[in-house]
């Protein structure tokens, strides 16, 4: 894994870790990471990394802003809004852990759309309206822990910043310039922020603002996702602001062939004064539910599903084998250990997942170990047979010979010879002298007229010094 991606990993994080895979985009601020989370008991989801560019860190502005999307995220909990799960700090600077929606942005299924030389059907169009109205909804009406209202606005309602699942769902993303307590916030003294061609004329004019901003960005949004095109496309931005300012956006009617109910609907949410305007985003749901109750142009979340997948499967599918080959390719060393760990089979393209502890092959240490303790064991039988006298069969006619130990010498025995006995040839003949005679010697406590076999040497120790202890179990 390149630096990048090492450096796009948040590190010390209490809840699990972070496998980043692959970059996802790549914006004005910051880079967006698909990554898996990982955790106990075999748990794992994707999710997204956020973070800031490396040059904007040192940009109060850029941090603050960033920093005030997971502030502001953490109080909106609706379906249709991307949800923020983890903001934190690490040696790289601030990141965000977002939901990953598996999906593709509305602007890039205009895109795909404009391809075939075709347009987004407007069922789908209002669907995903009305679910992007509902996440905005959720947004106005959101309030702290305290209960109190925040009155938030998100500002940035475009094209890219709704995402349309493979589930058929919308949800408004990116509440980085979102702004709280509207009542008392005009606009920002020293810049604008937003894209130019989805502001109202009283922001860009610095007068109040309420909910029905976001409404007629909104209403542009769809605007452009019907028309396939932008009320303006050859306009710079000095001219677009005229034209917001002075004309307003113009009907739909006149780009395009629609009906009279969808030419009204975005007229009213698009409209340069705010009294003509749908007052908030409840107000713009109940008309477009009117349409769809009396028309039956409202898909439904399954027809938005088969819709983004005949679009975008094929991308998806791609998507999904490129995380997959991710994660055959392991992970580095300097990043957190996943707790599933991606073994590699050798000329195989499928691979198998083991749950840590990894079970290895069974050593051959202790065969052979086993062997040689029982090797040991025999040797030492040998050599203690070896030290037992051996009576001798006594040859005719000689007397019998009086048994002696061999080789041994007692120092208070009077000097005689001894005799000597011909062993049988079927007789084991006893060395004439112990190989170890030291270790005999102090096995006998004192001497007696006549030899005595000693005992087998007991288990604990061998007379050849061979330790039956096993020198791998610690």
């Amino acid at each position: 894994m390149n630096a990048s991606y090492r450096a796009s990993l948040p590190s010390g994080v209490s809840i699990g870790s972070f496998e980043p895979l692959f970059e996802l985009g790549r914006g004005g601020m910051g880079t967006a990471l698909l990554a898996r989370a990982v955790g106990v008991a075999g748990f794992e989801r994707l999710v997204v990394i956020k973070r800031l560019h490396p040059h904007m860190l040192d940009r109060v502005e850029a941090v603050n802003r960033f920093l005030d999307e997971a502030r502001v995220a953490a109080h909106i909990r609706h379906a249709n809004v991307v949800a923020t799960h983890l903001v934190g700090t690490d040696e790289d600077g601030h990141f965000l852990v977002l939901d990953y929606v598996e999906g593709a942005s509305l602007e890039e299924l205009v895109d795909r759309v404009a391809l075939k030389r075709n347009a987004i059907p407007p069922p789908i169009v209002l669907r995903i309206g009305l679910d992007a109205l509902a996440g905005l909804h959720a947004a106005h009406e959101a309030r702290d822990t305290s209960g109190q209202r925040l009155e938030l606005l998100h500002r940035d309602v475009s094209i890219q910043n709704v995402l349309v699942g493979r589930d058929g769902v919308a949800r408004v993303s990116d509440f980085g310039i979102a702004k709280s307590a509207i009542a008392s916030v005009q606009t920002d003294k020293q810049y604008i922020v937003g894209k130019l061609m989805y502001l109202p004329p009283e922001y860009l004019r610095r007068e109040a603002v309420g909910p029905d901003f976001d409404v007629y960005s909104l209403g542009l949004t769809l605007w452009i996702a019907l028309a396939g095109t932008t009320p303006w496309p050859e306009d710079d931005d000095a001219k677009m602001v005229t034209q917001i300012l002075i004309n307003g956006v113009p009907r739909i009617s006149t780009v395009m062939s629609v009906a009279p109910q969808l030419d009204d609907l975005l007229a009213k949410a698009c409209a340069m004064n705010r009294a003509d305007r749908f007052p908030s985003a409840r107000a713009m749901m109940d008309a477009i539910e009117h349409i769809g109750r009396h028309t039956g142009w409202l898909a439904s979340h399954a027809e938005v599903s088969d819709f983004v997948e005949s679009l975008m499967g094929a991308d998806l599918k791609e998507r999904e084998k490129r995380v997959t080959r991710r994660l055959k390719a392991g992970t580095d060393p300097e990043l957190p250990i996943p707790l599933r760990k991606p073994v590699h089979t050798p000329g195989n393209e499928d691979v198998t997942e083991e749950v840590i502890p990894v079970v290895k092959p069974r050593p051959l240490w202790p065969f052979v170990l086993g062997a040689l303790v029982l090797l040991g064991f025999l040797c030492t039988w040998l050599l203690v047979k070896a030290s037992t006298p051996v009576q001798a069969e006594p040859s005719p006619p000689p007397p019998a010979p009086t048994p002696s130990a061999a080789g041994l010498e007692i120092p208070t025995a009077p000097p005689a010879p001894t005799p000597s006995v011909a062993p049988a040839p079927s007789a084991v003949s006893a060395p004439e002298r112990p190989q170890k005679p030291k270790t005999i010697a102090r096995s006998v406590s004192a001497p007696t007229p006549a030899p005595t076999p000693q005992p087998a040497p007991t288990a604990t120790a061998t007379s050849d010094g061979i330790s039956k202890k096993n020198p791998y179990r610690k």
